[in-house]
């Protein structure tokens, strides 16, 4: 791969979208699930527009496919997708089509399974043969023997809790005290507002119900012996665990380092961050550090540091007889399944103890081929203001630096330029994970910015919810603050470039509009750019989110209409890339197009990149290519290549 002299990346377009290309996800991983017969998991894996399940041997190190296509998966590290039967002789899974179908090993293929329709989860007790699934996001079931699925018992529905709508999710079992735990919220709020566990016992009876006002529950987790319930709480403002016997109504014993998340708020069903240990006394967890995160070990009710196993990002960890499995991967780590030999224990044992094995790979190349460097943290404060008639306190926001990945001899610290990366959401974090967009803007010369701005995940719900009522306000003054002041440091250099996707990339549009900042382009993917017309369109699980934003429309509709971006064309002024799915059902392209025809009718410079067949999200085999193409040419306009003096 050839440099241009002075630069820090490859020198032709052609070349930089095949390095792109060369890092990028070839599939993705969710489902991990323990083999009832030991020594083995099964897990689900979404790649180049297909889905399947598989089983992988870790004594044999060979991974066997199982089921081939249409199978429903949700977010990578996702859980409860599918269920092992008959002591590990086959499976049953949900189907693209919201059915379950049983898939025995020695079939050809899978045959109907109970007859449900819409179905969105499966889960199986660890304790025994019983299974419980979702049906329409309204109602649980559960199967006592999975041997007579015609046998199960709708055990909540709309009527075991009357009043508003609501969302029910994440089902655990335990066989030895009968009982069944979910996740439960109304839909006129978003689950992290508040939500619930709800345990019933397999006839229907509701044994307790673990809510308070305000406060997020969620991953409920019975022990291995079905004796222990666990969930993640919001309780004391951080996303912490807690550990309750559910028949005894006794005060749930919490577990983790004060100040500290072991969860996300929730943008879906399934997420999985936590597990019990083999011996059910005590939990491995993910612990998030501002945007770092660890894997860590905790005794119940053990509030210290706990005993570190990994760093970087260890999603849906399950215990597989003496094995730690989970979706593990970090700045410099590409995404796999990997384990950890967890059989011996100490909490004086270093980190360093434990070796992390790589199982399955989840790009093409499968190696730390560069010297990637873990980002950078950086500390900055937005002062206090005042806007649109409400006032806003001040607040500190987290900003990590990618620095360039590979640095011309003799460059020293000098940038291109700096990509801000927006995390979209708005209630997201751009992680510290392995991402080849990154390393791509790294390697053409550009040092990348993610700020944290208020609504950020990982600071504790305050922050989380800071964001309220202040959408497109406060988020655009944090990272405005932000990169002014890392450029008055030094730490940043210009030409600026905002790129973020979805809610991302209504905030890309915001800061676009703001000219004060003098950004040289933006890129905004998918975006929000008329949450009016958006609002008209999204589905229920986000039906209050935009009230909660910026307030219910009904009232404030006027305050909706000066934060659209679709609104105030003129205002924006620097060259913008706008990329769209044409089948996306959260962002129609109907909702951005008027935006991109208005500013053309303007005279603006604004470049369009509709997908055709795509939706939120992209995954038909070239799009990405189209889309990297799109932006490298983009950020090879707007912001090109000025070697140094002296390089």
């Amino acid at each position: 791969m050839t440099l241009a002299p002075g630069s820090a990346g490859p020198e032709s377009p052609g070349s930089e979208i095949e390095f792109a290309l060369a890092l990028a996800p070839v599939r993705s991983f969710a489902d991990l699930t323990p083999h009832p017969g030991g020594g083995a998991f099964s897990f689900g894996s979404r790649g180049n527009g297909r889905s399947g399940i598989y089983l992988y041997d870790l004594l044999e190190r060979v991974e066997t496919l199982i089921v081939d296509d249409r199978v429903a998966l949700g977010y990578p590290g996702s859980a409860t997708g599918h269920a092992w039967l008959g002591g590990g002789s086959g499976l049953v899974y949900t189907s693209t089509e919201g059915t379950l179908l049983h898939m025995p090993l020695d079939a050809a293929a899978p045959r109907a399974w109970g007859g449900f329709t819409e179905v969105s989860q499966v889960a199986r007790a660890a304790d025994g043969e019983a299974i419980a699934l979702v049906s329409g996001e309204r109602r649980i079931y559960v199967v006592p023997n999975a041997s007579h699925p015609e046998q199960a018992r709708e055990v909540f529905a709309p009527a075991s809790l009357p009043g508003e709508d609501y969302f029910v999710a994440d089902p655990a079992l335990s066989v030895t005290l009968g009982l069944v735990a979910f996740r439960h919220w109304r839909d006129t709020a978003m689950p992290w507002q508040g939500s619930a566990i709800v345990v019933t016992d397999f006839l229907g009876e509701v044994v307790r119900v673990y809510a308070e006002e305000g406060v997020m529950h969620s991953q409920p987790t019975f022990s291995p012996d079905g004796t222990r319930l666990g969930f993640v709480s919001s309780h004391d403002g951080h996303l912490r665990i807690r550990i309750a016997d559910p028949l005894d109504g006794s005060e749930p014993l919490v577990t983790g380092t004060p100040g500290h998340d072991y969860a996300n708020v929730d943008q879906g069903i399934g997420q999985r961050t936590w597990c019990f240990d083999g011996q059910g006394d005590g939990l491995f967890a993910l612990r998030r550090e501002a945007g770092f995160a660890r894997l860590v070990h905790h005794l119940l009710g053990d509030q210290g540091r706990g005993l570190e196993i990994a760093k970087g990002f260890f999603d849906a960890p399950a215990v597989v007889g003496s094995r730690l499995v989970g979706v593990r991967q970090g700045a410099k780590t590409p995404t796999r399944i990997a384990c950890v030999d967890v059989s011996e224990i100490h909490q004086d044992r270093p980190a360093e103890g434990f070796v992390k094995v790589k199982l399955v790979a989840g790009h093409r190349l499968f190696a730390e081929l560069a010297p990637l460097a873990e980002p950078e943290s950086h500390t900055t404060l937005t002062p206090p203001f005042s806007e649109m008639g409400m006032g806003f306190p001040a607040a500190e926001i987290n900003t990590r630096i990618h620095r360039r990945w590979r640095a011309a001899e003799g460059a020293g610290r000098a940038s291109r330029g700096t990509v801000v990366m927006l995390h979209g959401g708005p209630n997201d974090q751009s992680e510290v994970r392995f991402n080849h967009r990154i390393a791509l803007f790294n390697s053409m010369g550009f040092d990348v910015a993610c700020p944290d701005f208020r609504g950020t995940t990982g600071y504790g719900m305050a922050f989380v919810r800071a964001l309220e009522g202040g959408w497109g306000l406060v988020d655009v003054a944090d990272v405005a603050s932000a990169l002014e002041e890392l450029e008055r440091r030094g730490e940043i250099a210009r030409p600026l470039v905002a790129n973020g996707g979805s809610a991302g990339g209504y905030l890309s549009l915001r800061l676009a509009q703001r000219s004060s900042l003098g950004l040289a382009g933006a890129i905004a993917v998918s975006p929000v750019a008329d949450p009016v017309a958006v609002d008209a369109t999204t589905h229920r699980f986000e039906k209050s989110l935009h009230s909660t934003l910026l307030g219910p429309k009904s009232s404030h509709l006027e305050s909706w209409l000066r934060r659209s971006p679709a609104a105030d064309p003129a205002s924006i002024s620097c060259p913008l890339l706008v990329i769209q799915g044409s089948d996306d059902q959260v962002v129609p392209a109907a909702s951005v197009e008027p935006m991109v025809e208005a500013l053309r009718e303007l005279g603006r410079e604004v470049d369009y990149l509709l997908l055709e067949g795509e939706g939120h999200s992209f995954r038909l085999a070239g799009s990405q290519e189209r889309e990297l193409a799109a932006t490298v040419a983009f950020l090879d306009r707007v912001a090109p290549w000025t070697a140094p003096a002296g390089a």
